[in-house]
């Protein structure tokens, strides 16, 4: 169910309430200004879970359709600068990530970081990002086998959090990939959740580029660690550029999660044979799984495999993990939706609706969280650092390799 209207039960902020607003305008010749922010303040509150395509018996797609009425909304509004901020963040950190220390730390003093919130129209309650400062080594140590993958890096395992990409690399190579990475950061989900249509599709056009000029074999799988990106890429890039059909199609049944594509190799037989034999004991790794709700909101496969949230679960237990997968929903974050001033207090009530008390009462559990902004919800609101699953498993299989088989 949509989390604002659990959050406000407020029928106007349900997906059919939005749906009904965004009938009534296109029916409506005269479109009134009242009948416009009305539409406007809902989808405002559209936290884009992407549940309703999966949950609602219509499939409405209920976040490409805020994504399009406010590309034509701001043509005639002024945006507020913090949408520019997060659309183009990616561009913003590869600003700032020279002068990481100095940014870091202007960030934590009181004056700096009231004076930048109040400018940009965030939030002065949550902590500032902050940056890396160390740069991300890529391993690529595997056995020849000639299997690639593409890695679509993101703006948080690129800049943020570069233990996300890292880990990922490690686990790949592990299983025998060389990993290309793509040097355009993200898909351009950014640019869609704000309502940059053009700006997003002339992302896209970008990436697909990248890809063709690096894919030598047709059939290369692509695989990132930040759900709406890579789901981005795989759902989104039809309807952006319809003038590529063909060439788009013939890259979604290759585009995973890379939770997915690993439970894939896993399963293809290739785990079983691996170096090691996981011994460490069961009782020690009992971990609480907060998926992304773009992640939750995955179909079904092709292949019969699980997706989504379901294969990072399977993926999990094939490495002697006690799942215990969360019921409660979207977290509230929604990407920088609880980054916005005026959003933060709707963000927190949505998060204390199950996920934050849920947390708060874990006891035994180590918590695990695939998505950034996931993540960021949980330390602001519980107090709690959460790992990536994949962070979890690489650091899983670095500690077997230094303990000898049989030993404690």
């Amino acid at each position: 169910m949509c989390p604002s209207f659990q959050a406000s039960g407020e029928e106007a902020l349900s997906t059919r309430g939005r749906a009904n607003l965004l009938r009534a305008l296109n029916s409506n010749q005269n479109q009134s200004q009242a009948l416009i922010e009305s539409t406007f303040q809902t989808l405002d509150l559209c936290l884009a879970c992407k549940g309703c395509t999966s949950e609602c018996p219509s499939g409405v797609d209920m976040p490409r359709l805020k994504y399009e009425f406010m590309n034509q909304y701001y043509k005639s509004h002024r945006r507020p600068l913090h949408d520019y901020l997060f659309a183009y963040f990616h561009v913003v950190a590869k600003w700032l990530k020279p002068f990481a220390p100095l940014v870091n730390f202007l960030g934590q003093l009181h004056w700096f970081k009231k004076i930048t919130t109040q400018a940009l129209g965030i939030t002065d309650i949550r902590p500032l990002p902050l940056f890396a400062q160390v740069k991300t080594i890529q391993t690529n140590k595997t056995k020849s086998t000639n299997k690639t993958v593409l890695f679509l890096s993101d703006v948080f395992s690129e800049y943020l959090e570069p233990e996300v990409k890292q880990s990922t690399i490690e686990v790949l190579n592990y299983f025998g990939y060389e990993v290309k990475v793509l040097s355009t950061i993200g898909a351009g989900a950014s640019f869609l959740s704000k309502g940059f249509i053009e700006q997003a599709k002339n992302h896209a056009d970008q990436v697909l580029d990248e890809i063709k000029s690096l894919a030598a074999e047709s059939d290369i799988s692509i695989v990132g660690c930040e759900p709406p990106e890579v789901y981005c890429l795989k759902h989104e890039y039809l309807a952006l550029l319809p003038g590529r059909k063909t060439e788009i199609q013939a890259l979604i049944k290759n585009i995973w999660l890379a939770d997915e594509f690993i439970l894939r190799v896993a399963k293809s037989g290739l785990f079983h044979n691996s170096q090691s034999n996981f011994s460490i004991k069961k009782e020690e790794k009992k971990i609480f799984f907060h998926p992304h709700c773009h992640q939750r909101a995955e179909g079904l496969a092709d292949d019969g495999l699980p997706s989504g949230a379901s294969a990072t679960v399977e993926l999990l237990k094939l490495f002697g993990f006690d799942v215990q997968l969360s019921d409660a929903g979207c977290c509230g974050m929604a990407g920088t939706f609880g980054f916005d001033a005026e959003h933060y207090e709707f963000s927190m009530q949505i998060g204390e609706l199950k996920l934050l008390p849920r947390i708060r009462d874990l006891e035994s559990r180590e918590v695990v969280s695939s998505g950034s902004a996931c993540r960021m919800q949980i330390r602001d609101g519980a107090g709690v650092i959460a790992k990536h699953p994949l962070v979890l498993i690489s650091d899983l299989i670095q500690s077997e390799r230094e303990i000898p088989h049989g030993k404690d």
